[in-house]
Formats: structure tokens, sequence, C-alpha cells
């Protein structure tokens, strides 16, 4: 008898395999193991379109640890947000960048003690990010160490959670939350309706919360700014790689394309184009073939132009469809505004007498 979902350790593999590969489909990539299919998503929706959403999937990741008195110095001069200012026991959404701006990685980061930071990246990167910072690693006091893999459970709801008492690494805007991966029994309650899902129906329900996945709605040659990813820099923190052309477009405020989320009365298709005026100005990157009450979501990068043009002039080169353009970020046009404004008052504190 596997044991229940809620009270396996995550953080342990072999654990979550035995609990979950009897009733799942599944295959090995890049020595993790890959959870296909789960519990039907898409039957339940039929069922009940109407109905809220509120999933779990077990996400494999690759872990490193970056570890020494050099730690935080190190990290802050590497990724995109904050190390130094992050608090023990925070998890933070960050890019490593190259030198030209475009992400290199995405990834998420515990500071777990003052001098010690777990990064978990994607499933099969992290020997790639062990290199990575080893290149930049010259004579700072840390070590960088590939840790055992672990599984960190996302959760993803349309439905509201009260976090009050609850242990979790990590939320997002659009209602995804990273769970601590060793203390999921705390939202048994929360969870006793929830679907499991796998790593296909995960894939149909990101565009639906405007969660962009590396190699599909960007890849190597996308900005944070054009990926739906500009929350994970910070701007003030000072010098970090690809902090200069990452400045320059922040500040220009406006991107050539971006990712944006798109809802249609039907389906749509992968790989199919949008079009303005018979001109293709964006490609379906992820869609979704859930129902959902507003229609069916897709993500697509587009030309920042489509955006100024009438919505009734915008069509998708699928069934010649009209649909509802949403940006699965905003534009940081009012947010630099914000931030100078918050610098001018620092500034005018400062000369205060």
């Amino acid at each position: 008898m596997p044991p229940d979902k809620f009270s396996i350790d995550f953080s342990n593999p072999d654990e979550v395999k035995a609990c979950f590969q009897p009733l799942a489909d599944g295959l090995e990539w890049e020595g993790h193991f890959l959870f296909l299919k789960m519990e039907s998503l898409e039957g339940q929706t039929q069922k009940k379109p109407s109905q809220p959403l509120t999933t779990v999937f077990p996400y494999p990741k690759g872990r490193l640890k970056v570890a020494g008195a050099d730690a935080a110095a190190f990290l802050q001069g590497i990724i995109s947000g904050q190390a130094i200012n992050q608090k023990v026991g925070e998890t933070k959404q960050n890019l490593i960048c190259f030198p030209n701006g475009h992400i290199a990685f995405d990834l998420f980061i515990e500071r777990t003690k003052k001098e010690e930071f777990w990064m978990y990246t994607e499933p099969g990167e992290e020997k790639k990010v062990l290199d990575f910072l080893n290149f930049y690693h010259v004579l700072e006091e840390i070590t960088i160490t590939l840790e055992p893999k672990v599984y960190l459970p996302f959760l993803l709801s349309e439905q509201g959670f009260s976090l009050e008492g609850k242990p979790y690494f990590f939320s997002s805007s659009n209602n995804i939350f990273l769970l601590k991966e060793t203390q999921i029994q705390h939202w048994q309650k929360d969870l006793t309706d929830a679907i499991w899902v796998g790593i296909q129906d995960f894939d149909f329900l990101r565009p639906i919360f405007s969660w962009p996945r590396s190699g599909i709605d960007f890849d190597a040659s996308s900005y944070p700014m054009e990926a739906g990813l500009n929350h994970c820099v910070d701007y003030l923190k000072g010098c970090f790689i690809g902090q200069e052309p990452i400045a320059r477009m922040y500040h220009k405020g406006m991107p050539t394309k971006v990712l944006c989320k798109i809802i249609s009365q039907n389906p749509l298709a992968e790989k199919t184009f949008c079009e303005l005026d018979g001109e293709k100005v964006g490609m379906i990157s992820s869609a979704s073939p859930l129902e959902r009450p507003d229609g069916y979501f897709s993500l697509a990068m587009v030309k920042t132009r489509i955006l100024e043009s009438p919505l009734d002039k915008i069509r998708v080169h699928w069934a010649g469809q009209k649909i509802l353009i949403q940006l699965v970020e905003p534009l940081p046009t009012n947010k630099k505004k914000a931030v100078l404004a918050e610098q001018n008052e620092i500034l005018a504190k400062s000369l205060a007498p």
C-alpha cells in the first residue's frame, strides 16, 4: 500500500515515486523522474467547467547549495534579485542571466542559514547552473555543491486560501504557491478535493495562471521583461550579470515583444499565429484545452505594437477567432515612476535638516 500523499516527505524522491508511480505514467529525464499523467484533470473540468480549480503538481527540481562567509555577496553579483537582504527561511523566484541580459536560468532560491542558500533548478539544469557558478567563483570563501534532487509541491488554485499558520515557500500574484515540501500535511484540509497532476496537465494549467515555462514560452534569447519575469529583477540592488542591458530596457519601458495571455471562445492550437492586418505578429507557445468560465487560455509572445491596436482587428490564424489579449506582467512604465519617486523620497529624507 503506497503512503498517503499528505504524509510523505517530498524532499525524498523515492518516497514520492513510491506514492505516485502506481497511479501515474512517467519517464526518466536527465536523472529526474517526471510524472506525465496523474488524476484526470481534463475529464473533471469538462464535467464542471465553472467549478474553481485546485491542483497540486509535484515539480521535480535539481538542487544546489551555496555556503560560506561570502555566499550572500557572491550570489548578489550573480542573480537578478536580492541575496544580501534575503531573510533566513525566505524563498524567492530568481533569474540568472547572460552578460547580454538574456535569461540563462530561472530558479527558486531559499536562504536556509545566514551563510547558506539552496538553489532549486529546472530538472536537468542543475549541473549547468553549477558550471555557470563555478566559472564566476574565483576568490570568494564559498563552496558550491550538487545536492540530492527533490520534488516541490506547486499549488495552483482558482480559489482563495487562508495562509495563516500554513508553511509555504513562495506565493505569486497568480494564485500559485510553492509549498514547504516536508510540511504539506498542514494543507491537508484545504487540499482534500485537490487534483494531483503530472507535467502534461501542469502545462495545460500554466496559461490559465499566466505561468511561463523555460524552453516553451521563452528561451535564451529572451529578456526578463519580454518573458513576464520582470518581477524577478531588483533594479535598486546594483550590479549583477546582465544588469546593464536589462536596465536599459527597463528605463526604455517598452520591449519590441512581450509575453501575453490570450483568451478565446474556442481552444487554440500551439504554433499558430496571431495576425494584425494580415501580418504575423505573434505565435501561440502554450495552449490549454481546458474550458474555464471566461473561455480558453493560451500564452503567446507578441509584438508590443499589437497592444496599441484595436482588439477587433486582431485575429488568431486558427478559425479566424476574435481574442482578448492581456499582458502576463504589466510593463514597467508606471513602476519606473514609482521607483523614481521612492528614490527621490529617500534623497529628500537624507537631505532634510
